[in-house]
Parts: C-alpha cells; sequence; structure tokens
C-alpha cells in the first residue's frame, strides 16, 4: 500500500553553527518527524556531527539514497552553485523541487547564479516579500520561522549569573546575538559596535544590562577577546557583557525584556519572530523590511539605537504564526512526479 504522505529530503545545513537558516532546518525536520513525515535530511554544514552523515565529508551515498527515496526534495543550501546541483540531481531522479531562498544580498556572479537557480525548481519559496521583490519569479512567502521546543536544560551557569544581576540591580535585560564575527560593507554585520557605543552612554548604563551571545568564532578567535579589552578600557564590564557560548537563544530570550538586533543588512530575521513571539520588545534596525510590532532604528546608528532603548515605546505585538503548515501545505499540494510506489 503507499504511503499517502509524501517522503521528503530537505538538504542544508544542521547546526552547529548556529544560525537563523540551519536552525530552521533542524526545526522543520523535527516538526515534520513529529507529526508522522517520513523525513530523512542532507546535511552540508563545514562541521561535521556525530552520527550525521555530511555531504562535504563524502556521504555521496547517504545523499543518492536520500533523494532516490523522496517523494519531494526541499532546498535551503545558501550557496547559488550548490543550490543548482542539488536541484538538477533531484530532477533528473524524479523529485519534486523546492528551493527557499533565504537571502537576497548575493551580488556579481554569484548574484547570477542565484537567479539560474530559481528556474530550476517546481516550486520557490521566499522567506519574505522584500526578498521577493528581487527575482523575477514568483513563489510563496512564507517566512522561515517555526515556534522553538524550549529543551529543559537551565541556561548555563555563566548566563544565569547575568540574568540575576540584572534582576538583582533592578535594570532591565537586553539581549542581542551574532551567529559568527561577520562584516558587511566593512561593518560589522551584526552591530555589536553599535550596542557598544549605546552603552557608553550614562543613561543606556543606569537603566539596562545587555548580553551578547556569539556563536561560531572559527577563524575569528580573537574576537571575543578583543571586545573584552575594549568593554573593559571603557569601564562598561558591569553592564555589556559578550560571551561565547552554545546556548538555546530562544531559552535566553524568554529571561529577556528586551531584544536587540543590530545588523546592517538580513533577512527574515529568526532573532526577531522569537522575540515577538514571546512577547517581547524588538528593537530591530530599519535596514529591511521588519515584520510589525518591531521599534525600528536607523541602521548604523548608534544615537538612534539609544533613543529606541530608552524611548520606553511598546509596539502593539501581534499574534506570531508558525509557519509549519504553509510548508506542509505545498508537500501534500505537489503532484507526485514520479509514479506511486
Amino acid at each position: 500500500m503507499t504511503n499517502p504522505l509524501p517522503r521528503i529530503t530537505l538538504i542544508g545545513t544542521l547546526p552547529d553553527p548556529k544560525g537563523g537558516v540551519s536552525i530552521h532546518v533542524e526545526r522543520l525536520f523535527g516538526a515534520l518527524s513529529r507529526a508522522g513525515y517520513p523525513a530523512r535530511v542532507v546535511d552540508e554544514g563545514k562541521i561535521r556531527k556525530p552520527g550525521v552523515p555530511n555531504l562535504r565529508h563524502g556521504a555521496w551515498v547517504h545523499y543518492v539514497r536520500c533523494l532516490l527515496w523522496a517523494d519531494v526534495v526541499h532546498i535551503h543550501t545558501g550557496s547559488p552553485l550548490g543550490a543548482i546541483f542539488h536541484l538538477v540531481a533531484a530532477r533528473l531522479l524524479g523529485c519534486y523541487t523546492i528551493l527557499t531562498i533565504h537571502s537576497a544580498r548575493s551580488t556579481g556572479v554569484r548574484r547570477l547564479f542565484q537567479r539560474m537557480a530559481t528556474i530550476i525548481p517546481h516550486h520557490l519559496v521566499y522567506v519574505s516579500e522584500e526578498i521577493a521583490e528581487t527575482f523575477d519569479r514568483t513563489g510563496s512567502i512564507i517566512p522561515a520561522f517555526l515556534r522553538p521546543l524550549i529543551d529543559a536544560q537551565s541556561l548555563p551557569p555563566s548566563i544565569e549569573s547575568l540574568v540575576a544581576l540584572a534582576r538583582n540591580s533592578n535594570k532591565r535585560l537586553v539581549v542581542s546575538n551574532a551567529s559568527r564575527p561577520a562584516t558587511h560593507d566593512g561593518r560589522d554585520l551584526y552591530g555589536l559596535d553599535l550596542v557598544f557605543e549605546a552603552f557608553r552612554h550614562p543613561d543606556v548604563q543606569k537603566r539596562f544590562i545587555c548580553i551578547y551571545i556569539v556563536g561560531d568564532l572559527a577563524g575569528h578567535p580573537e574576537y571575543v577577546p578583543q571586545w573584552h579589552r575594549r568593554i573593559c578600557d571603557a569601564g562598561l564590564t558591569d553592564v555589556l557583557h559578550v560571551v561565547h557560548c552554545d546556548v538555546q537563544f530562544a531559552r535566553l530570550i524568554r529571561h529577556s525584556d528586551i531584544i536587540v538586533r543590530a545588523t546592517n543588512t538580513d533577512g527574515d530575521s529568526l532573532t526577531v519572530r522569537e522575540g515577538l513571539a514571546e512577547g517581547k520588545t524588538v528593537i530591530a534596525s530599519d535596514c529591511c523590511i521588519r515584520p510589525q510590532g518591531v521599534v525600528l532604528f536607523r541602521t548604523r546608528d548608534a544615537d538612534s539605537l539609544r533613543s529606541a532603548l530608552m524611548s520606553d515605546v511598546q509596539e502593539t505585538i501581534p499574534l506570531v504564526r508558525d509557519f509549519f503548515c504553509s510548508i506542509v501545505e505545498i508537500y501534500v499540494g505537489q503532484p507526485r512526479v514520479r509514479s506511486a510506489r
């Protein structure tokens, strides 16, 4: 008897490192499995995880088996050339193909390949209208937000002590994060320098404590120590804490008062949507269109960020949807490219 549910293979990066796309792929795989959908995942991340076949580390037999097994192949690859390869392979093997575009930041030849990739799949998914408008092909607009399952573990002791410090000092806790040290247009992509400048003002120091989580430090081992020295030199060690640790950021958000997203370019930020889903005040740069309920400040403007922190503006936070059902509708509604097996 043919399984009435489509077999789904996801291709993308799994944590670690933790980033918006890798966390989305992990959550989508978990949600499919819990809902009873037959699903497999092909991990193509740079870091090999124990017990998880990895394409970059030679798991080509696993890759081919996942494609031969699947009815639907859903690709979240960040590399345009990689996406083209997966799409062509999956289509040649008779799979229904879906490509999710998580970012439109590519330029030059990379941008050309990204546009080429959008021609190949049966179905395109864009994570925001703003990204969709930069491409010629129409597709579904489905933000990459699936509600997290908050694990049962407590916060790391170092983070718990900082949360307690904020509560005991009657200050509001600000949290922000960077998946990795990175630059865009020669500036800190995630805006730690802006947070630093905002916290140099005494009025901010009196009211707030900030925990800034930095994820993967591969290739940048001195990033956090350099910031520690800079923070110490500025006399901000009591109010600005830059921490490199493995923490479930969604859990930290629950303990916070304000989430800051100070990027100078962005997609549909997972951090922003998680903050809104928890009913927190979310302050974010206006580098892109943000969801309803976000308090905006001018991109790369530390004074504007400081004003947003001090303004006590509380936007009406809308009910934040989980978009799992929207994705599943595509899986279930697709015509079976292969005959029943």
